[in-house]
């Protein structure tokens, strides 16, 4: 993967002087193409963005209800049925696999964030205890893909390194 020229933000001991200790946090450049970020933002506006939400109690049922909270702002869509089955979402798709090394049917649906001004995602953890009980199972890491430069939107909150 040296072709997206990865920078090693941080990185669990030991470390290199120039890198933070802590959790692994690796920048990688040009990882998508403008046609993929264009295509996934379609997709995403195809599926239709609603207010995120995040997991609240569990239901007779077994599923969860959804909660609106104040530290996320954006909107999201979750790229299912026809995005997932998209062929940029499957190429995109394979290149994390390639990257992560962890196949696609670990993985759970792309979720497609869109922030507008003043709109944003603060600092929070991806571990969600019932997902030990799904065929993916738990997020073991999350992997970021800014399909725009941000500069005229919202943000997921820029990596923060005093928190690491």
């Amino acid at each position: 993967y040296t072709q997206y020229n990865p920078t090693i933000l941080s990185m669990p001991e030991p470390t290199p002087p120039d890198v933070i200790e802590g959790p692994w946090v690796v920048t990688l450049e040009n990882f998508l193409t403008d046609e993929e970020c264009d295509r996934l933002i379609q997709l995403g506006g195809e599926a239709g963005y609603e207010i995120s939400r995040d997991v609240g109690k569990r239901n007779f049922d077994g599923s969860y209800d959804g909660y609106k909270n104040t530290r996320r702002t954006s909107t999201n869509a979750w790229c299912a049925d026809g995005c997932f089955k998209d062929n940029t979402t499957q190429t995109v798709l394979k290149k994390i696999e390639n990257v992560t090394g962890i196949p696609d049917q670990n993985s759970e649906f792309l979720q497609l964030l869109r922030y507008e001004p003043g709109q944003f995602y603060g600092t929070h953890h991806d571990y969600i205890p019932h997902h030990l009980e799904r065929q993916e199972g738990v997020r073991i890491l999350t992997v970021f893909l800014y399909l725009n430069d941000g500069k005229s939107c919202g943000s997921s909150r820029p990596l923060d390194q005093s928190m690491l």
